[in-house]
């Protein structure tokens, strides 16, 4: 995987893939049954043709139009290591959990002292397993000016903030450029 200047294009499909399967999202990518198929039987990513990172990438502008909008100026990604600190400051959009959002952006801390009623939402995540295991695929950062804003892996996230190691990190995909202090 590369780690500096990850095209916007990749992270779009990476964000795709991460979804066809186990997410809530999966079903709006109904049309990708033939990239659910590879990603069930362990086709990495860099094993997809450019036609299907595409698809990939198409599929999830349809699926998370005002998410995306958080990509507006963004070239390409860093891949950063994200410890609690960092992420805990990190901002949730209004609309991951409207409409107790209540229209406000909130800090990815205090999104997670809220709760949710839906078994589906992100504050509702159980461990998977024994033990906690790092999710294989990075976070995803947009921006908003020059605010970081969580646009991609509320699971992955809310799984590390309750279960994972107090002095780990995730990986996250930040656009190149945006300064984040710990």
């Amino acid at each position: 995987m590369r780690l500096q200047n990850v095209p916007l294009l990749e992270v779009q499909a990476r964000w795709g893939y991460s979804e066809l399967m186990d997410s809530p999202a999966a079903r709006h990518y109904s049309d990708l049954g033939h990239l659910v198929a590879k990603r069930s039987t362990g086709t990495s990513f860099e094993e997809l043709s450019e036609a299907e990172q595409y698809e990939l990438a198409f599929g999830t502008a349809c699926a998370r139009p005002v998410l995306l909008a958080f990509l507006t100026g963004v070239i390409s990604f860093d891949v950063v290591g994200v410890g609690r600190a960092r992420l805990g400051s990190m901002l949730v959009p209004p609309n991951v959990w409207y409409p107790e959002s209540e229209g406000r952006f909130v800090s990815f801390e205090e999104y997670m002292t809220t709760t949710g009623v839906n078994l589906d939402d992100p504050r509702s995540v159980l461990p998977k397993g024994t033990s906690y295991e790092f999710p294989a695929d990075p976070i995803t950062f947009g921006r908003s000016f020059s605010f970081p804003i969580m646009i991609d892996g509320f699971h992955r996230a809310a799984r590390f903030w309750k279960y994972g190691p107090p002095d780990g990190e995730l990986l996250a995909y930040l656009p190149t450029g945006l300064v984040v202090e710990d």
